[in-house]
């Protein structure tokens, strides 16, 4: 949810602010040779850039958000996009074989049991 709302939305509408306040301290210097004239200018450009920037990723990777949890299956129903649901779950079972995510997790299991026969190997070399 707030890859959605918040960081959508928030991202365009609250971090303007950080352009917004060297606006107005340019507004009240009136010619370069002012103390803070270039601290305000290259505040502006640089919060420019940053605010153009977050505000471009959010709009851009929020659906890419909403495929990941659907896919995970914790997608909650009040995001917009929640449709991808279905779509993910298809893609998924278009994708992935059964019998190659079973094998997956028995090498996952393997890994974490050799890693433990490790661990215990080193707390006993570590006692002598």
């Amino acid at each position: 949810m707030w890859a959605s709302y918040p960081g959508l939305y928030g991202s365009w509408v609250f971090y303007f602010f950080t352009v917004l306040f060297p606006i107005i301290q340019l507004t009240a210097l009136t010619t370069i040779n002012q103390p803070g004239y270039t601290n305000a200018a290259v505040q502006l450009t640089m919060m420019l850039m940053t605010w153009l920037f977050t505000g471009i990723v959010h709009v851009l990777g929020y659906p890419y958000v909403n495929r990941k949890f659907a896919r995970w299956g914790h997608l909650p129903h009040v995001l917009p996009g929640a449709s991808v649901e279905e779509e993910a779950a298809e893609e998924v079972a278009e994708v992935v074989d059964v019998e190659e995510v079973e094998a997956i997790e028995e090498a996952e299991e393997s890994f974490d049991d050799a890693a433990d026969v490790i661990e215990e190997v080193a707390d006993d070399s570590a006692d002598w």
